[in-house]
Formats: structure tokens, sequence, C-alpha cells
């Protein structure tokens, strides 16, 4: 994201000189720059840019414009990403806000995206009620605009079961994931990273009620997926390996769990480095099985 940030910048500079500091071409270049330092983890930097991209975009185009429910929703994720979940909150409100009364075929069809994000947010929370309730807005909205098949409704109805498991209403939970798969397998195809998404989600699921030998079922199955899609050494194959080790110290299979371990922490130490949550959450497993003392299943880090 460097070489992003640094273009970025040229651009900004290139624009405010053409057009001057109040142009919608300079709004979208700070919200570049915003989203570029977001992803490279510099949050601070990014608010300060998405802040002013929001200011730009609310003189031209007025408070309600859906430029404008964008810069919200991004500054919402930024908090979200700071761990500041109230301030997350007021923002992705904010967004949906603008958004909300209007008419379908005025409507920005990103409110779903901006409910989604507020689900996701209160369920941070542990307020599953709310998430829920805007979960299922995302999946109402999603459905009026691309119907029942694409593969945004599998991340929504994805979105739901992860709630209900949180929850711990284990059967609804599974059914959601089920509707979920059942998208993602038509439309998405066998071996799709959300197809091993919605498997681990199964296998946690199975977990979280004690089938152990059921989660390790599709954990292998998420575990296939991730190999052969995204390679042996991707960081989605390292949780796929806890989770099978998870499952096997579960079951008092100390050695299996020992060996998974120790495949998830050499990827973890490969991609991450030592001092990633990751990484330490995996080499406090393999302390614990110093131990051999078998796990419950409330106790998963991942």
């Amino acid at each position: 994201y460097s070489n992003a940030i640094k273009n970025y910048k040229i651009a900004l500079t290139i624009d405010l000189k053409i057009y001057g500091p109040n142009h919608s071409t300079v709004a979208a270049d700070y919200n570049n720059l915003g989203l570029a330092n977001k992803k490279k983890g510099n949050l601070d930097i990014a608010i300060t840019y998405y802040k002013k991209s929001l200011s730009i975009d609310s003189k031209n185009y007025g408070i309600k414009h859906s430029s404008v429910a964008i810069a919200y929703n991004n500054l919402g994720g930024a908090y979200y990403s700071k761990g500041n979940v109230d301030k997350a909150i007021s923002y992705f409100i904010k967004a949906i806000d603008i958004e909300e009364n209007k008419p379908l075929r005025l409507r920005h069809e990103k409110i779903a995206v901006y409910y989604n994000n507020l689900g996701e947010t209160y369920r941070n929370k542990g307020n599953y009620k709310y998430a829920i309730l805007y979960f299922k807005k995302a999946l109402n909205i999603d459905l009026e605009y691309y119907g029942p098949l694409h593969p945004k409704i599998g991340i929504r109805y994805n979105n739901i079961g992860e709630t209900y498991r949180g929850k711990k209403q284990f059967k609804k939970a599974l059914s959601y994931y089920k509707k979920a798969q059942d998208i993602n397998l038509k439309k998405l195809g066998v071996n799709h990273p959300s197809v091993a998404t919605v498997y681990n989600n199964m296998g946690s699921t199975y977990d979280n009620m004690g089938n152990f030998d059921q989660a390790l079922d599709y954990y292998q199955k998420a575990l296939n997926i991730d190999i052969k899609v995204l390679g042996n050494n991707h960081p989605n194959v390292a949780i796929d390996y806890h989770n099978i080790a998870y499952a096997f110290r579960c079951k008092g299979e100390f050695g299996s769990a020992t060996l998974f371990f120790k495949k998830a922490l050499v990827i973890a130490l490969k991609r991450y480095g030592k001092d990633h949550p990751l990484t330490k959450a995996i080499q406090l497993q393999l302390k614990a099985l110093d131990s051999v003392k078998p796990l419950t299943p409330n106790t998963k880090i991942i």
C-alpha cells in the first residue's frame, strides 16, 4: 500500500493545482488516501483523510447526498478497526439515515453494506438482537437488488448464521450456513474461498455443540479448498490447521492436535512473525498441550 499512497499523493497534488481545494476530484483523492492508509493500518491518518473528503462533499452536494453517506461509512469502518465501536456505530447510523428513507429507485445500493457494517459492529459488542436486525435489513435490500441467488445473499446468510452461533442457537446458525452454502456452491463453485469460509463456520458450530467428528469433517473440507485455491502457506490455511488441531485436542487426541498446531505455527511465523496474535495463540495452545488437558467447546481462541 505504500506505492498506492505515494501515487494518490501525487494525484492529490496535481488535482489541487488544477481544480482547487474544494473540488469533488480532490475529495475522491482524499478518500483514496484514506482507504489505502486504512488497509496499511494507519487508522488515524485514514480518519483525517476521510474527514477531509467528507467536508468537501458536504459543501458541494449537501449533507444528504450519497457521497456523504459513503464518507460516513468509511469513517465508521476506520473507527471499528480502531476498536472504537460506539463511534463506529454513530457513523454507520449517519450513513444509513441519509439513504434509508429514499424511494428504492433513488436509494444507493450501498445501504445494504451500511446495514451489514452496523450489524457486524453490534455483533462485535455482543448485541446479537440488533446485529440480526441489521443483517436482515441488509439481506432484504440485496434481495431487492440482486435476487435470491446472488453471492451477496450468501454473505448475508453467513453473517446471520454467525450471529445465531454467537447466541448459541446452533441449529438456527446451521440452517443459515446451509442457505449460504447452497448459493455459494451454485454461483461460485466447489473450490472458492467463500465456500471454505462457510465450511469453517459450520465446523466451529459443531465444535460448539461438542460434535468434534462432524467439526473435523467440515474443517477438512475447508482446508482442502484453501490449499487448492490459496496455496499451502496462506494465512487461511494456518487457521484451518488451527481449527483441526483444536478439535483433535477437544477429542483428547493430543498427538494429532500437536501435529496440526505445529503446521499452523509454521505458516503463522512465516506470514506474520512471532508477535502476531495468531502466532501467539498457536504457541499458547502448544504450551497448554504440555499439560495434556482437554479443552471444552467454550474456550476456543479462533
